[in-house]
């Protein structure tokens, strides 16, 4: 069990996935100073891992506390860790909104992914955060994953719930 707790959630608005995680952290903190950085190397981190179904390709989506943003296209998780950082850089208008509460010593954090007009009905979908709170990289994820997150086949399915109508 990570020594800091946290939750994360993910829900449809529309044509955007917003991903929430909310995270015990007494000074959460990033150096990244730009956008698509290595921000797991860097300090704190939120990030939201997404496939689309029956696609060996998936995204990954970061935040850090202050705000910068870091947008991945992984054509091929077997292969991830050969392919050079910025050959896997995208933009997908990814919007991050991040509180922290000094006081309470909680981060607060959302990713806004746009769909594009895709539906996510049987995607795939992960959670991960890196903490960096004792020094070294502190890692926990939704699901627990033996080796790495970067195993779509693992990840959770996405099912959108439709209303059924009746005629009364």
């Amino acid at each position: 069990m990570p020594d800091e707790r946290g939750a994360a959630s993910l829900t449809l608005d529309g044509d955007f996935i917003h991903a929430y995680g909310l995270f015990q952290a007494p000074a959460p903190a990033n150096k990244a100073v730009r956008d698509n950085q290595e921000t797991w190397l860097l300090g704190d981190v939120f990030e939201l891992f997404f496939s689309y179904p029956d696609r060996e390709d998936y995204y990954e989506f970061h935040s850090t506390p202050e705000g910068k943003r870091l947008q991945l296209h992984i054509q091929d998780h077997r292969a991830f860790r050969t392919i050079p950082h910025e050959q896997k850089i995208c933009e997908l208008g990814l919007m991050v909104k991040n509180h922290i509460d000094h006081e309470k010593k909680l981060w607060f954090s959302e990713l806004i992914i746009p769909l594009n007009g895709h539906l996510a009905d049987g995607a795939h979908f992960a959670f991960a955060r890196y903490s960096y709170q004792n020094g070294v990289p502190e890692i926990s994820s939704y699901p627990e994953f033996p080796e790495t997150i970067h195993a779509p086949c693992l990840w959770p399915e996405i099912k959108i719930n439709e209303r059924k109508k009746s005629c009364s």
